[in-house]
């Protein structure tokens, strides 16, 4: 039986003092190092297509990454962007990121990304990068394993992590992996 196989990357550091209004800001020197060794990590893996989210600090992680997976299709989806939510404004804090989370506003565009990324694979084995935001991941997470949003909301998820999900059928998916960090050195973990 095929399978789809997701990995659910947070993007890299990123320089919040240089965020614009619409979410973008470029990665810091850390965050570079971050995704290059991320990337490093999954080269070994057959990975088909990288899929990120327009902001700015998303597509740069994933050209990082891509420099050890050269043989990938790259797209970006509005589906994998930063909410639009009144909780969040240019200053990130853990209990905004949380109150985000938790807005149910934001519902539409989880269910649309969820539609197109999560669907089983129907003749062959596939593996592809969703490289999004920390709350973007713990929604699509929550909602493949029918977890409440709530009970996952206060879950860290490291920049560069990987999240990793099996999609078997639309009734059964598995959490392999969350927040994997075993590829990055302690003075690269950062949240």
């Amino acid at each position: 039986m095929s399978k789809r196989v997701l990995y659910l990357i947070r993007n890299g550091e990123y320089n919040r003092d240089l965020m614009d209004a619409e979410f973008n800001a470029p990665l810091t020197e850390r965050g570079i190092e971050q995704a290059k060794r991320t990337g490093r990590s999954l080269k070994d893996l057959p990975i088909q297509t990288i899929y990120t989210s327009p902001h700015e600090q998303t597509s740069a992680t994933a050209g990082w990454i891509r420099e050890s997976l050269p043989n990938t299709d790259f797209l970006a989806s509005d589906k994998l962007k930063q909410y639009r939510s009144s909780s969040l404004g240019k200053t990130f804090t853990r209990e905004l990121i949380l109150q985000a989370v938790e807005d149910t506003s934001n519902e539409a565009q989880m269910e649309s990304a969820f539609t197109q990324f999560f669907q089983p694979a129907t003749d062959h084995d596939i593996h592809e990068i969703l490289i999004c935001h920390g709350n973007i991941i713990v929604d699509l997470v929550c909602h493949a394993t029918n977890v409440n949003s709530n009970t996952w909301s206060h879950m860290l998820i490291n920049n560069c992590s990987i999240n990793i999900v099996s999609v078997e059928s639309l009734d059964e998916m598995q959490l392999v992996a969350f927040n994997d960090v075993r590829h990055l050195p302690d003075k690269l973990r950062t949240d």
